[in-house]
């Protein structure tokens, strides 16, 4: 349940989960994890700053710095799993962002939780 604030709308949505059986191939390029992160952030019709992208040993980052927040996900490919990051304020879509991550990593299977972070 959403609480209501500011004009009916949730100051704060945290949207987070585990994707796993993602395929290897999609996991392993820190490249495509970035532009996956990227097009969420157009997916959530959010205000990009910054984004960026880490490839150490068996584990792949790449995180978006939105005006709203944040968008990240975090890789494991030898593991077949990933998880995702999704918090955002004011006017924004968290599940449209999600939902566009879950559509390009390609999990078998995948949590989804929420979290109201108003005041």
């Amino acid at each position: 349940m959403y609480t209501q604030i500011l004009v009916g709308r949730a100051v704060g949505r945290h949207i987070y989960g585990s994707l796993y059986g993602c395929p290897r191939e999609l996991l392993s390029s820190h490249e495509y994890i970035k532009e996956v992160v990227i097009e969420a952030v157009k997916a959530a019709k959010a205000t990009l700053c910054q984004v960026e992208a880490y490839h150490v040993e068996n584990y792949i980052a790449a995180i978006a710095i939105v005006m709203e927040s944040h968008i990240a996900i975090h890789a494991w490919p030898d593991h077949n799993y990933a998880t995702v990051d999704v918090y955002t304020c004011g006017d924004t879509d968290t599940d449209a962002a999600f939902n566009y991550i879950i559509e390009k990593l390609k999990p078998k299977k995948y949590t989804k939780y929420f979290a109201d972070r108003s005041s």
